[in-house]
C-alpha cells in the first residue's frame, strides 16, 4: 500500500551537510520552520518526525496535528508505517537466506501450497507462476499486478473494497483469492518493474510456511524483541509489548479516517 499519510522524510545526507554548516540553535530554528512549512503545504492532518545524530550530539523530535477528539499528536505517538513494513519482511527473508533455508533465486512455488500459487501469473496465454523467484518478489519484478490500487479486469480494487466492506477482516489467503478473481499479470517475470503489494503478501505467506507460525509472531521474535522495539506491533494482528503513551496517529484516505476499520487488515 502506498500510504495516504505522508510522514516528513528529509534525506539524511542533506540534513547532515546542512548541520555541518550551521550553529545548532540556528539550525534547530530553521528545521522547526521547515517542518511546519512542510506540514502546512501538504495539507497534512498529522505528522511525526525525529532526528538523531550522535556526531552532533543532537536529538530532536517534532509533532504536528491533533486527533479527531482534539487531543494533540505528540512526538511519542505511535504511527502506521504503511509500506515501510515491507522492510521487516525483506529482513526476515534475508535472515532465512543467511541461515541456508532458502535462496534469493529460489522459485516462489517451492514454498507455497499449490492451492495458493497455481495460476497466479498468466501472461500472453502462458502460466509463468513457476518462473517467479523470491528475488522477483522482493524487487517488484514478478509481473504481478497490485491488488490494492491497480484496476482489476472485473470488480473493484482493494482500495475501494475497504471502504465498501469496512467490517471485514482479511486473511492473506482471501487477499490472494481476491487477486486471482480479477487481476491479470503485467509482464513476464524479471523483464520489467511494477510496484505491487501482492508480492509481499506472498513473501509473508512463504515466511509463515517456513517458520510454522503467523507473520506477526516472526516479526516479534526476529526483529521487534532483539531490537528492543517494545512499542512496535503489526496493526490489527498483534499488540505491542509496551503500552503506547497514547493512541496511534489516525490513518486517512483523503478526508476519511479509516484507522479502526477491520478492512484495513487487507494492507
Amino acid at each position: 500500500m502506498k500510504s495516504r499519510n505522508l510522514y516528513l522524510l528529509i534525506p539524511v545526507m542533506f540534513i547532515f551537510q546542512f548541520l555541518a554548516t550551521q550553529g545548532l540553535p540556528k539550525m534547530e530554528r530553521k528545521l522547526d520552520r521547515l517542518f511546519q512549512k512542510t506540514m502546512n503545504k501538504q495539507l497534512l492532518k498529522q505528522g511525526v518526525f525525529r532526528l538523531e545524530s550522535k556526531a552532533l550530539d543532537l536529538e530532536k523530535s517534532w509533532a504536528f496535528g491533533q486527533f479527531k477528539n482534539g487531543q494533540k499528536v505528540v512526538a511519542e505517538s505511535p504511527f502506521h508505517t504503511a509500506s515501510l513494513g515491507k522492510t521487516f519482511t525483506t529482513v526476515v527473508i534475508a535472515l532465512l537466506v543467511e541461515e541456508g533455508k532458502i535462496e534469493f533465486d529460489s522459485p516462489m512455488h517451492h514454498f507455497l501450497p499449490d492451492t495458493l500459487a497455481q495460476g497466479l501469473h498468466i501472461w500472453e496465454g502462458k502460466d509463468w507462476t513457476k518462473e517467479i523467484t523470491l528475488a522477483h518478489l522482493l524487487q517488484h519484478r514478478s509481473g504481478l499486478s497490485d491488488y490494492f490500487e491497480d484496476r482489476p479486469s472485473i470488480g473493484e480494487n482493494m482500495l475501494k473494497e475497504i471502504l465498501h466492506n469496512r467490517d471485514k477482516f482479511w486473511s492473506p489467503k482471501e487477499i490472494l483469492d481476491f487477486y486471482t478473481a480479477g487481476f491479470q499479470a503485467r509482464f513476464a517475470p524479471g523483464t520489467d518493474y511494477h510496484y505491487t503489494d501482492t508480492e509481499y503478501v506472498l513473501l509473508g505467506l512463504i515466511i509463515e510456511e517456513l517458520e510454522k507460525k503467523p507473520l506477526h509472531e516472526v516479526f516479534e521474535e526476529r526483529i521487534f524483541t532483539p531490537l528492543g522495539l517494545a512499542s512496535t506491533s503489526m496493526h490489527l494482528r498483534s499488540a505491542p509489548r509496551k503500552k503506547p503513551v497514547g493512541p496511534m496517529t489516525e490513518i486517512y484516505f483523503g478526508d476519511l479516517e479509516v484507522s479502526r476499520m477491520s478492512s484495513l487488515s487487507s494492507d
